[in-house]
Parts: structure tokens; sequence; C-alpha cells
């Protein structure tokens, strides 16, 4: 018993230290101000670089957020929410972005620097619709988008032989609400390349002469409409869909979208990149996301083929 009992508990120290290290590191110097921690669902506002402070504010501490060497989940909302947390634990009422740094060749993590910031003793009445409006560093973070998760169900996948239909990449760029056809000019036929080699290494991948040639251009306005009710994130990706007026010739087929929606912001860009599968009759039938850095994937040849290995829908292998 003793024997085995010893044996158990490296191993697990082991696993947590792992799982630990797949998060951020998140730092805390109190500047000698304590105050008692806030709940977990306290509300943390947001004053970016270009905000000042209301007079009477009081700062806390400094809040780090950095790569921890093996972090995983690092996207800009990752980050942002560590920061907040941390703000919480502080009893802080506020952070105060002192910068932001971006994904690069050392690092693939957002880092966050800020303040944290009581509120309790500070003159807010001139910023009651500030506070109580989205930020730019919420708005960059997709908060009021559907959460960036999975959505739908892969029964789809129970067919012997799934016909593909793929579409090429498309992008949108939503750049302080207003959106925008976005392109990769430099890297998107490597992106498509990706993708189409993807499938077909596993699926039947259709040619496009399945669809109707009277019906080519219905199908890329209904493309185009997924694309605009993406990026503009008001509503959940199953509802992406629209009933498709005609028929494409294989009715069992199933049509692979990948999608790119960027947020941009003062200067600051954060991506979704959504791989959607939709039947013959425009349902969307699963709906795959994961955030990612535009400024790379717009780039670097091959920061999407690095960044989507095992991740993207039908092509995890």
């Amino acid at each position: 018993m003793n024997h085995h009992r010893y044996l158990f508990i490296p191993a697990t120290i082991v696993l947590v230290s792992f799982l630990t290290s797949c998060a951020p590191s998140v730092n805390f110097t109190s500047m000698g101000v304590k105050r008692e921690p806030k709940s977990s669902g306290a509300q943390i506002y947001v004053f970016t670089e270009n905000d000042s402070l209301p007079r009477g504010a009081v700062i806390l501490g400094k809040i780090s957020v950095k790569d921890a060497g093996l972090t995983i989940h690092c996207d800009y909302d990752v980050v942002l929410a560590a920061a907040q947390d941390k703000a919480r634990q502080a009893g802080a009422d506020a952070i105060k972005i002192i910068s932001v740094s971006t994904p690069d060749l050392m690092s693939s993590c957002y880092g966050i620097d800020a303040l944290a910031v009581s509120l309790d003793k500070a003159d807010t009445s001139h910023m009651t619709q500030k506070l109580n409006s989205p930020s730019y560093a919420d708005f960059l973070s997709f908060s009021d988008a559907s959460p960036c998760q999975d959505y739908g169900d892969t029964n789809f996948l129970a067919s012997r032989n799934l016909h593909v239909l793929s579409m090429p990449f498309m992008v949108r760029t939503n750049i302080d609400g207003k959106v925008r056809v976005g392109n990769y000019a430099l890297t998107q036929p490597t992106i498509d390349r990706c993708i189409q080699s993807g499938l077909a290494s596993r699926f039947t991948v259709l040619d496009p002469s399945v669809i109707p040639a009277s019906h080519a251009t219905d199908l890329n306005n209904f493309l185009n409409d997924m694309a605009d009710k993406a990026a503009a994130g008001k509503t959940s990706p199953v509802e992406w869909g629209d009933n498709l007026q005609f028929g494409i010739i294989d009715s069992s087929a199933t049509i692979y979208l990948p999608l790119g929606i960027e947020r941009e912001s003062q200067h600051h860009t954060q991506g979704r990149f959504y791989a959607v599968v939709l039947n013959s009759t425009g349902k969307v039938l699963y709906a795959k996301c994961m955030g990612y850095n535009p400024n790379r994937w717009s780039s670097e040849t091959d920061a999407f083929v690095r960044d989507t290995k095992g991740k993207l829908l039908l092509l995890e292998n």
C-alpha cells in the first residue's frame, strides 16, 4: 500500500505542474495599498493605454501576464481575463493597461502589463457611460460574441465515404464595429492548398462542378452572408447558415468553409478562426473555433500550418 502511494504522489505533482504550465504566468506586485478581494464574478473595468484614470483612483499594484514557457492557452482574451482575475484577487475595481505585447518569433502568446486600480474613492460621476460600455479590450476579446468553442455534433462523420466541397478561405475584418472583406494575398494560396490536401487525404473532395453553373453566384452570396454574420458576432455559429434555394448536384455532400474573423481597434488586432461544416441545404452541422494572430497568418506562409496542426475539424490527424 505505502509503496504504491509514494509512486503516485510524484506523478500527480508532475501532472499538476504540466497542467499549470499550460496557462500564462500571472504576477502581481503590490504598491502597499490593500483592499479586500472581490468575488469571482465581480466586474473589472478596463482602461486602455490611451485612457486617463479618474481623480481619486488608487493604484494597488502592477499586474504582469506573460508566456510561462510552455503556455498553450494565451490568446488575447485569455490573458486579459487572467489580468482581470488577478485584479479581483487584489481587491481592484479596474485595470489600466500599460502595454500589450503581441505574438512574435520568440513567443506565440499575447502579454499584458497593467495596473490594478481601486475606484472606491474616485469620482466616476462623469464616466458612467464609459464604465457601462464595452472597451476596446472587450471588443478585441470578442466578449460580445458566442464563446470560442465547438458547436453542433459530428454525426455526419459516420458516413463511410464523406463527400466534401471545400470552399476558399474567407476573411472578414471588424474595425471598431465596421465590417469589411479581408484578404491575405500573400498566404491565402498556401492556406487553401493546406486545407485542400488535408481533406483529400481523408475524404472524397468534390469538384466545384457539382454546383450548377446557374447558381454559383447564389452560393457565393450565401457564403458571404454567412461571413458577415460571423463578423458581426451577434449569433451562434449554428445560426449562421440559411436555407439554400438550390440543391448541390451531390445532395449527400458537406460544405467545408474556413473562415477568419479579425477584430481591430486602436492598432491592436485579434482573430478567431472557424472551420464550419454545412450540409447541402445550408444548415450548419458543426463549427470549430480557435484564436489566431491575424498579423502572422497574413504575412507568414507557414504560420497557419503550424498553428492549426492537429486542431482543424476533419483534419485533426
